[in-house]
């Protein structure tokens, strides 16, 4: 006779718990180390490189800026011999694509402005082994050739090279000055209304827990406070005043909440109070492609389970008004509209257009169903998403982000009506806390820009009235895609587990697993080739647990019951060898 396959017992969990904290914090360093590309210190490296170790987000004009940079070189320790820094400003961009071509190699390509030339073995050293470089800037009206010649308030390409003894170019990057009205006081506006900016982090993972009970090692190290998902939550934490929009997966949550050692990041996230919290599913799915399988019920109970999670960690702060949909179609929206009626998009879901400046205002699109009205949304900045993700050093890529914020914002200086721009982080996004807490930092007191939620830049930013950009979208014509799972197969369990439901209630333990497992499945995270035997095995456990509920229900063997009377009692027996009582209804 089968048995039901005993609960993991709770040391060999936590063991393995315990092991996949001590494998992560055996990586912590190297996953906490900055990305480095050609240019930014690859060892190995035949001849010395240079890299950007911070900068300061914005100078007034007449004032000083100061870059932070480290040469590092050959093994043979020739490093710093003769070497020549060479800092190059050129015109003020006047375009963001201008902008990004100039950050682009080969490099701005005119003329430069103005150029300082400094002995690099004469600059400060750090204690962190970089070099302290100063950057006098001119001041309005006033011609000093010791100074970088700008030209007032603007974003200004700086390109910075290695030079050796002999003035042959080593390496090099290019980064951004924004430069400020000296007239502009410390904390307040440089333009008439401020952008304002809402960062959207999605905090997913593939499911902690794997089919057998215990946390997948690969996966929790993400939740590790040097980790993918913990470093953020750390970021965050260091900065709980700057509002950021978190959407979080209820299965990421919940797991990290529960794992020893991890729970930390959790109290992190809850505690930056400035923030904004969305309502998601329990895990990330695929919308379009459930729907396409008709699986729109499962799309209701992810939401519902998500949701449920959400709030038992973050209270009433978890906003269900506003939805982010980064898989979307025209049937996702008819969705998500009976529960949001604001929605966070990625721009490649819509339709391409073509505006003069960047969009920065909130438009309609239009959804399949007949007679409903269109629903708000907001398009995450493609170009912004980009630059988060590109290999170049974490502090250069946090100034030439926070730079193309303030090129945004003074495509419109003089505006006084309010104007916003979103960035929703790559997917699986893996940034170094340097990149993090630099764009963090560099956002209090901005000059340029506002940080806000997404509920505050909707309520606060005017939508689209057609002057700068059309105040309707379309969202794209794509196919759906695959899913990690078989859907009859899905839905086959889903009925089985109903039916057992019925019989042992909703607050058993074998339900409450089997239900999350049933839910882990739809991970648009295991739609791998690693990923779909494990959403695979998730279905089977389920179908073992009730597998092993039913063999524990014993019936007598067959025999015949002969009746003497028109009316009469009958035996009925069964023996339960299960540790929960069972509901038995005779028809």
């Amino acid at each position: 006779m089968a048995r039901r396959a005993p609960e993991p017992r709770p040391w060999i969990v936590l063991a393995a718990a315990l092991a996949c904290w001590l494998a992560a914090a055996g990586t912590a360093r190297a996953a906490d180390a900055p990305t480095t590309t050609a240019g930014a210190g690859q060892a190995g490296s035949s001849q010395p490189t240079v890299t950007l170790t911070a900068q300061d987000a914005w100078t007034v004009a007449g004032g000083e800026s100061h870059l932070h940079v480290r040469v590092d070189g050959p093994a043979d320790g020739g490093v710093g011999r003769g070497l020549q820094l060479s800092v190059a400003e050129f015109a003020a961009a006047t375009s963001r694509s201008g902008f990004e071509r100039a950050l682009s190699p080969p490099g701005p390509t005119s003329l430069p402005l103005s150029t300082l030339t400094f002995a690099y073995d004469d600059l400060p050293a750090e204690l962190d082994g970089s070099r302290l470089v100063t950057l006098p800037i001119q001041a309005p009206g006033i011609r000093d050739a010791s100074r970088l010649a700008t030209r007032g308030r603007g974003v200004y390409p700086l390109e910075v090279e290695l030079r050796a003894a002999d003035d042959r170019r080593l390496d090099g990057f290019t980064t951004a000055l924004v430069i400020v009205d000296p007239a502009t006081s410390p904390g307040t506006p440089a333009i008439a209304t401020p952008l304002e900016f809402a960062w959207v982090w999605p905090l997913e993972a593939p499911p902690v827990y794997q089919p057998n009970g215990a946390p997948d090692a690969a996966v929790a190290r993400a939740l590790t406070p040097r980790g993918r998902l913990g470093r953020l939550a750390a970021a965050l934490g260091a900065a709980p005043d700057v509002p950021v929009t978190i959407a979080p997966a209820g299965e990421t949550m919940e797991s990290w909440m529960n794992l020893p050692f991890v729970a930390d990041g959790v109290a992190q996230l809850r505690d930056a109070t400035a923030s904004q919290v969305l309502s998601g599913p329990y895990v990330p799915m695929d919308v379009p492609a459930l729907l396409a399988a008709n699986m729109g019920g499962a799309v209701k109970d992810e939401l519902v389970a998500g949701d449920a999670v959400l709030r038992q960690i973050f209270g009433e702060r978890v906003d269900s008004g506003t939805a982010l949909a980064t898989t979307v179609n025209a049937a996702t929206l008819d969705e998500l509209r009976l529960r949001a009626n604001r929605v966070v998009v990625r721009a490649n879901a819509l339709e391409p257009v073509t505006t003069r400046l960047t969009p920065t205002r909130p438009f309609t699109i239009e959804t399949a169903a007949p007679l409903t009205t269109p629903i708000d949304a907001v398009a995450s900045d493609s170009g912004l998403e980009r630059e988060l993700a590109t290999k170049d050093a974490p502090a250069l890529r946090a100034q030439r982000f926070l730079s193309t914020l303030a090129l945004i914002a003074l495509e419109a200086p003089n505006s006084a009506t309010r104007r916003g721009i979103v960035v929703v982080n790559p997917g699986s996004f893996d940034a170094a806390s340097t990149l993090v807490n630099t764009i963090l930092v560099g956002l209090r007191g901005n000059p340029f820009v506002t940080p806000v939620t997404v509920s505050q830049l909707f309520d606060t930013v005017p939508p689209e009235s057609g002057s700068d950009g059309p105040k309707d979208r379309q969202v794209a014509d794509r196919a759906p895609g695959a899913l990690p799972i078989v859907g009859f197969d899905y839905l086959g369990a889903q009925s089985q587990l109903d039916a057992y439901r019925s019989i042992v209630g909703a607050r058993s333990r074998d339900i409450v697993r089997g239900g999350r497992l049933l839910l882990t499945t739809l991970s648009d995270q295991l739609d791998t080739r690693l990923g779909r035997p494990r959403a695979a095995a998730a279905l089977a456990e389920v179908l073992g647990i009730i597998r092993a509920f039913l063999d524990g229900i014993q019936l007598p063997h067959p025999g015949t019951i002969t009746l003497t009377a028109r009316s009469g009692e009958l035996p009925l027996t069964f023996r339960n060898i299960n540790h929960q009582a069972v509901r038995v209804r005779v028809g």
